[in-house]
């Protein structure tokens, strides 16, 4: 449903500027949890503000369902890592949840059905008199997401959602998540650095190479079952797999320097 059909990224002038991305292809299949992973600054970011319409490709388009994607709408949704900043400090949680629904001319019993029904989803509705402020952490990510799928996306943008929590929390919302993920069959697009993270929640792990010219080194489908166990052979295995693309790239680099 979501392709991306040989992109590149050039920050500034095409022929002196920063080539971020280079020649990226892929097919993102409906329904699929799917993990971007790579080093820091590897375009990461840069393909998922292309594909929320925030930035354009320089070459290259990417598409959903056919339509080439040239601007933000409500059918894909990001996430960023800090949801304090992305939440409105100045409304409730019911508030934030209603926002977007106004914005899509979602009213009436329509509109309170869908605040009750995702609020409860993510086990704020006892919450949702509350500030920003006044939420843990998770909390502020699970509000960031209710008020995402109230709109009922088809797609949801990820951009490392769980990088500035604690390690307890963290694996708290990757639980979370994927039972979400499961109830509502949404289409996933998560980036990451964390190699754990990335066996633990997809059913591909796209592993891309370290800036500049960016691209994909290898797309590795994840065959064994939820909940993933990180002492069982199988997720070591993959681990290592994964780990080893990342330590040739990053000795390419070395010898580049």
């Amino acid at each position: 449903m979501l392709t991306v059909e040989r992109i590149s990224k050039v920050f500034g002038e095409a022929e002196s500027g920063y080539p971020a991305l280079k020649e990226i292809s892929l097919e993102i299949r409906d329904g699929e949890f799917l993990c971007l992973l790579g080093p820091s600054g590897c375009g990461k970011t840069t393909l998922l503000n292309i594909l929320a319409g925030f930035d354009a490709a320089t070459f290259g388009r990417a598409a959903l369902n056919g339509r080439t994607i040239s601007a933000p709408n409500s059918e894909r949704m990001m996430f960023f890592q800090d949801a304090g900043s992305a939440l409105f400090p100045w409304q409730t949680v019911e508030q934030n949840v209603r926002c977007g629904l106004k914005l899509q001319k979602v009213r009436g019993p329509e509109q309170d059905r869908r605040v009750d029904y995702y609020l409860g989803m993510v086990g704020l509705a006892q919450h949702r008199d509350k500030y920003p402020s006044q939420l843990s952490g998770g909390m502020r990510q699970r509000l960031q997401i209710a008020r995402a799928l109230a709109v009922e996306p088809q797609i949801l943008l990820m951009d490392e959602p769980f990088a500035a929590l604690d390690a307890l929390t963290r694996r708290k919302m990757h639980a979370f998540l994927l039972e979400i993920w499961e109830r509502t069959k949404k289409t996933v697009v998560f980036v990451t650095h964390d190699i754990s993270e990335s066996i633990l929640m997809a059913d591909r792990i796209v592993v891309m190479t370290s800036g500049p010219n960016s691209r994909i080194e290898d797309v590795i489908e994840v065959h064994f079952s939820r909940p993933r166990d990180p002492a069982s052979p199988m997720f070591g295995e993959l681990y290592g797999r994964v780990e080893a693309l990342l330590d040739q790239d990053a000795a390419r680099m070395q010898q580049d320097l």
